[in-house]
């Protein structure tokens, strides 16, 4: 179906969650905000949200579990979108999409890739002529789709500025924020895998045999708490905050004088950002092409330490903080000043403007692309599907076909 504008028809963002704590989910809350206000009828299909529902008809929760079977989640989503053919269809992270793709109707189909080529390497060539624009939070990664998309042209791609939503009147302090005491932190979930927790007790190490006086406090929530707990409940250097939203979650970036990072792959983070923007230096990995690989080396490459070296971070911090107070004053105003002019409104208006001009491009998307027969990967629990690896679940979809091939409900069945 063709239209001429995305006002015509929906925006539906597909994501696996929504209302859980993380900046994929940080970035959904600001096109529920704000797009309608810029003409766009923007609708949210969240696959596996576990916290209180908001009240608003945009929204659906499909509330689907890891035991549920793959074919179910097929079943319901082709149902749930045929409400809605010809809409314009952005998938967040874009896992889903080739099994999605064949149900979704969409007249135009986008991803938003919100990680690094550790994340999307191995199932990006799966979305060959699936996409017909691709989206991504960092700018480093936009030259290496044309390689990974054929067809998916500098014209197709966009890297919208990610906001940053600072209170009024928060921002840049002065020197070390408790004396003699360093005030250190980590916003974000507390993760081994991705985010790289178990590093940590390196890095403090490190510390203490350097004999700073320190205190590490961390603030988020995640699967790897319990064990941080048990390794650090004999150091009163080491803090945990729990989850902090809003006011207390700036308030909180603001007190320490730097934020830290240990992950082995990362797209922002977008905490990152946001602790700029308070004044707080950061330390972080040498990833590859994150936001993070952008600003750290230009607040200072001291900073921007070797990826997976607990003991190099610690020191990049001893070394930086032996700098007379003056010059952390000028660290935390340049901090600031890098990230300073991202708002929630020109990043929605980025998005909206590209939306309407990828449909004016012609489609290089499958209409309705060709199911693959796997009856079996159908029946299986989404938990067990996901562990078999990118391999199996992950290839190259067969040519672009014609609408009339797009693949009707299977009949309901126990899953």
């Amino acid at each position: 179906m063709k239209f001429s504008s995305p006002t015509e028809r929906p925006v539906i963002h597909v994501y696996s969650t929504m209302l859980d704590l993380g900046g994929v989910e940080s970035l959904l809350a600001v096109h529920r905000q704000y797009e309608p206000a810029l003409g766009v009828d923007a609708r949210f299909r969240m696959l596996f949200d576990r916290r209180a529902a908001p009240a608003d008809s945009r929204y659906h929760n499909f509330n689907f579990h890891w035991w549920n079977s793959l074919g179910r989640l097929r079943r319901e989503f082709a149902r749930e979108l045929a409400a809605m053919p010809g809409a314009t269809v952005v998938y967040h992270q874009g896992w889903w999409l080739p099994f999605l793709a064949p149900l979704d109707g969409a007249g135009r189909r986008l991803v938003f890739l919100h990680g690094d080529q550790v994340y999307y390497d191995p199932f990006l060539p799966a979305l060959r002529g699936l996409v017909d624009a691709v989206l991504c939070d960092s700018p480093l990664t936009l030259a290496r789709l044309e390689n990974l998309l054929p067809g998916i042209d500098a014209a197709r791609r966009l890297a919208p500025p990610i906001p940053i939503q600072r209170p009024p009147g928060m921002g840049p302090g002065a020197g070390r924020r408790e004396g003699d005491v360093l005030v250190l932190g980590y916003p974000g979930r507390l993760r081994r895998d991705q985010k790289r927790l178990d590093r940590l007790p390196a890095f403090l190490g490190t510390l203490r045999a350097r004999r700073i006086k320190f205190r590490f406090e961390l603030m988020g929530e995640g699967h790897f708490g319990p064990w941080l707990r048990r390794r650090f409940r004999d150091w009163p250097e080491v803090r945990f905050l729990g989850r902090k939203q809003g006011d207390d979650y700036w308030r909180q970036l603001a007190r320490w004088d730097a934020a830290v990072w240990f992950s082995d792959s990362e797209a922002g983070p977008f905490a990152l950002l946001e602790a700029m923007a308070a004044g707080t230096l950061v330390f972080y990995p040498r990833l590859g092409e994150s936001l993070g690989d952008i600003y750290t080396p230009l607040l200072d490459p001291r900073c921007h330490y070797p990826r997976g070296d607990p003991v190099a971070a610690a020191e990049a911090v001893c070394a930086v903080f032996a700098e007379p107070e003056a010059e952390l004053t000028a660290l935390r105003l340049r901090a600031a000043a890098l990230v300073a002019g991202r708002t929630a409104e020109g990043y929605a208006q980025s998005c909206v403007d590209f939306y309407r001009h990828v449909v004016d491009l012609p489609r290089v998307s499958a209409v309705a692309p060709q199911a693959r027969p796997n009856p079996v990967l159908d029946t299986l629990p989404l938990g067990l599907a996901t562990r078999l690896g990118s391999r199996l679940m992950h290839r190259p979809w067969p040519a672009v076909v014609s609408a009339t091939t797009l693949e009707a409900p299977a009949r309901p069945r126990r899953g």
